[in-house]
């Protein structure tokens, strides 16, 4: 008989609903398969969705501030976890670590000072994080526009809601550039964001008008950056090149309402479900399972922390021989980021194994994801939460 205790966060119908841990003093909260804090995809892709200024004081006069908080609303609603660029240029690159199966990137050009009074307390409210690009000579400047400043920078890395990238410079177009500038451009935006951000290495690169030659990709290798953003186009996949990742270009504009911005979003998503098959000794009467393969092929579970403490997380495998993985690989997302760690599913079937204890933050929520870059079958059943009692 399943044994599970969740409560769903409200979503809307057909939407991906999260399962909310009970406080520390009451049973352990299990999701297992059958429960609607769980999901897979078969073949997913992952979606950037790029922005610049967030209010009609910029140039285009229909930015609507709470049309972009109506959107990132949505997307927590329907289930999307945002992800670091280095999660995402590690899964192209090596199809680990396991993402989720609504995973997101948000990204700023431009360091408007709408990301820092718009952008900042939005992703914050509804739990989400993203990237700052910021052309480093116009920081704290008023041209056009307003620019942050570096200590509004600094407050918002440290917070970790809004993290610090480079858009070079002067945000000019570098293709014309000489030789010498274009390296000028490109190294010293990296040089003064890490002067200015003490303990801080700049590592990505969101390259201006999405103009390049076949310089440009080059100078920013040379200059140490280790991914780049160039411009629109489909879903980032495991082919993509992680110096020519594609953004959807975006702005909370009327045109672009909620709903498209989750269309966006999902695109590369849907793709298929893990087969389910019929199993004893499981939570339920059966699990999913897929054969190895390359990583785009996903299983997560989701759930809201109720209270802030220490939890112990544990996996469940089915007996039988369904299950021949020996390095599954579980990413786990926390309080404090996101920690992996491998399970050999196929030594532990009919047992719950710890993945380890995390420190979990009351109403952010959290998720375990697994996927098929393994060395055999692998089996998603249920995950088990148990609160860890303090010490006196």
């Amino acid at each position: 008989m399943k044994q599970h205790i969740f409560a769903l966060l409200g979503c809307a119908a057909a939407t991906l609903a999260t399962a909310t841990a009970l406080a520390a003093d009451t049973k352990p909260l299990i999701i297992d398969n059958t429960d609607p804090g769980f999901s897979t995809e078969k073949n997913m892709s992952v979606s950037i969705l790029l922005y610049h200024a967030l209010t009609d004081e910029y140039a285009n006069k229909t930015f609507d501030k709470d049309i972009f908080v109506a959107q990132i609303k949505e997307l927590r609603e329907s289930g999307f976890e945002s992800i670091t660029m280095k999660q995402m240029a590690d899964w192209i690159t090596s199809g680990t670590p396991a993402l989720p199966t609504r995973p997101i990137l948000f990204a700023f050009d431009d360091n408007y000072a709408t990301v820092y009074s718009v952008a900042y307390p939005t992703l914050k409210k509804f739990g989400f994080f993203g990237y700052n690009f910021v052309h480093s000579r116009y920081v704290g400047v008023k041209t056009a526009w307003d620019h942050n400043t570096w200590e509004q920078i600094r407050e918002m890395e440290k917070d970790g809601t809004i993290l610090t990238e480079s858009h070079t410079v002067t945000h000019t177009a570098l293709p014309t550039l000489s030789d010498d500038n274009l390296t000028t451009e490109i190294a010293w935006s990296k040089r003064d964001i890490e002067a200015n951000m003490p303990g801080k290495t700049v590592r990505y690169l969101s390259i201006p008008f999405s103009q390049i030659d076949d310089r440009v990709i080059p100078a920013a290798k040379a200059a140490g950056f280790e991914a780049c953003i160039l411009g629109s186009g489909p879903t980032n996949t495991r082919d993509t090149d992680i110096f020519l990742m594609t953004h959807f270009g975006m702005n909370p504009t009327p045109d672009l309402t909620p709903e498209i911005v989750k269309g966006y979003a999902s695109k590369g998503l849907n793709t298929g479900s893990w087969t389910t098959t019929a199993t004893l000794g499981s939570t339920s009467e059966n699990c999913a399972m897929m054969t190895a393969g390359d990583g785009t092929a996903t299983a997560c579970w989701q759930w809201t922390p109720k209270a802030t403490e220490a939890a112990e997380i544990d996996v469940f495998i089915p007996k039988g021989n369904i299950a021949t993985a020996t390095n599954a690989t579980y990413t786990i997302k926390h309080k404090n980021g996101t920690t992996t760690a491998t399970i050999n599913q196929a030594a532990n079937a009919g047992k719950w194994v710890s993945l380890g204890t995390y420190d979990m933050a009351r109403g952010k929520s959290a998720y375990v994801a697994l996927n098929n870059m393994t060395d055999g079958t692998v089996v998603a059943d249920a995950i088990r939460i148990r609160p860890t009692p303090k010490t006196k």
